[in-house]
């Protein structure tokens, strides 16, 4: 008896001491990416740094609502107006058209509602408004169930749709577009 109770309480401890490790790692990493994202993006950003496209990140984003970084020279052709505030928008290619996406609120709040506007021009800048539009929010890094908010056209080739980033991370918005036969998709890629 005492011979399995001794058994039981070592391999007790052993789970304990592996929780206990993969926690301080969990910890360690968490610290060190802080200290990162504090030394890349500038105090303040961390966590709620915002979209992605500005110096300070890759291109074809959001960019970040922080304006202490000194901007950097754009050698893409500007994108047609499309009507929505660049303060809170990024416009990406899908195929033809122009797509521009718009958060309200900016940076988005994990389980809050968020307000998406989207409006798609032609290549030659021509509301495009007899597409159909809809979201798809997925977190590359994780498996997540389908968020997918319904979208409305609201005419002039504008739309727009209600949800709910479900937690902070890494997240990727898809505007799928279908218009006749073609269909294409612009990604946004956001970080809570």
């Amino acid at each position: 008896m005492k011979r399995h109770t001794l058994l039981g309480l070592t391999l007790a401890m052993i789970v304990l001491l592996v929780v206990a490790g993969v926690a301080f790692a969990a910890y360690s990493m968490g610290q060190a990416q802080a200290a990162n994202n504090s030394a890349t993006y500038g105090p303040g950003r961390g966590m709620g740094r915002g979209m992605m496209g500005n110096q300070n990140s890759q291109p074809g984003g959001f960019a970040s609502p922080d304006q202490t970084a000194p901007a950097a020279p754009s050698t893409a052709p500007a994108a047609p107006s499309s009507g929505v505030s660049s303060a809170n928008a990024s416009t990406q290619k899908a195929g033809t058209w122009n797509v521009t996406l718009a958060l309200t609120p900016y940076p988005p709040v994990s389980f809050q509602q968020t307000t998406f506007d989207i409006a798609i021009t032609d290549e030659k800048g021509n509301a495009v408004s007899d597409a159909k539009v809809s979201l798809d929010l997925t977190m590359p890094s994780m498996w997540m169930p389908d968020n997918q908010p319904p979208t409305q056209s609201l005419g002039s080739g504008k739309y727009r749709a209600l949800g709910r980033f479900t937690m902070r991370g890494d997240w990727q918005i898809a505007v799928i577009i279908e218009r006749g036969s073609e269909k294409q998709t612009a990604y946004f890629k956001l970080w809570l």
